[in-house]
């Protein structure tokens, strides 16, 4: 059985990953700011899905690296860190140059929402079904085949603190992209600069199994980029209500 602690994490982390890219989804659909978002969809397919497991595949036949990376996770960690940001920079200046985003906030929705599709199906939203069937005592009629094995096993077997990074993970997500994202229209260096340090460090934390610090990372950045993020949002307002009075004045 999996325990009760953590079905309801897993629950939890599963409704995260489900409504946190689902609304700002329909709602750039609903403001019809589709175009951005589509290209940012396209985006993240090209950088996270393809480009960016092919890099790693490859890198990974080498027996030099594949040795090197298993035994010294620092190093593996600065790899996925530098590796990814810099694929990451390549696909976004290239959508640029070549369409043009005209929609900050719907791109990196797009980016975000397949993102977390990606990444929730088979990491959590798969393992609460896993785990509800195996409490519910549906593989005892169906049986279990060799391949869902370690799945359960894992399941039951597993610490509660394994669970939380992916409560956070979503929103991490979004706030990461639109960070990233607003500084790459600036300094596209600091843009990858900063993404691969942020990247390295979630990527230690985790393959460390160091499940609670890595949540507190999540958060910290989250809410910082939020705190940017509400910043920005009054300093524009503030212009805008600016404006009238200049040309007033003018």
């Amino acid at each position: 059985m999996v325990n009760s602690i953590n079905l309801i994490l897993i629950s939890i982390s599963a409704g995260a990953f489900i409504f946190m890219p689902l609304i700002p989804f329909i709602t750039m659909i609903l403001k019809k700011r589709t175009k951005s978002m589509i290209l940012g969809m396209a985006g993240f397919s090209i950088y996270g899905i393809i480009l960016k497991n092919l890099v790693f595949l490859l890198i990974l036949l080498i027996p030099f690296f594949k040795s090197l990376f298993s035994s010294k996770p620092v190093i593996y960690s600065v790899f996925i860190g530098i590796a990814s940001a810099l694929i990451h920079v390549f696909v976004r200046y290239y959508l640029l140059k070549k369409t043009g985003v005209e929609d900050k906030w719907a791109f990196t929705t797009g980016e975000s929402f397949i993102h977390c599709i990606y990444i929730g199906i088979p990491t959590v939203v798969l393992n609460l079904i896993y785990a509800l069937v195996i409490n519910l005592g549906g593989f005892e009629y169906v049986g279990i085949t060799e391949k869902l094995i370690p799945v359960a096993t894992s399941l039951i077997n597993a610490d509660y603190t394994e669970f939380l990074p992916y409560i956070a993970y979503p929103f991490w997500v979004f706030t990461l992209n639109w960070l990233t994202f607003t500084l790459f229209i600036k300094n596209k260096f600091v843009s990858a600069l900063l993404e691969a340090l942020i990247l390295a460090v979630y990527s230690y934390f985790m393959l460390s199994r160091l499940y609670i610090l890595n949540t507190i990372f999540l958060l910290a950045i989250t809410i910082s980029v939020l705190f940017i993020m509400i910043i920005s949002s009054m300093k524009k307002r503030k212009m805008k209500e600016n404006e009238p009075k200049k040309l007033e004045l003018g």
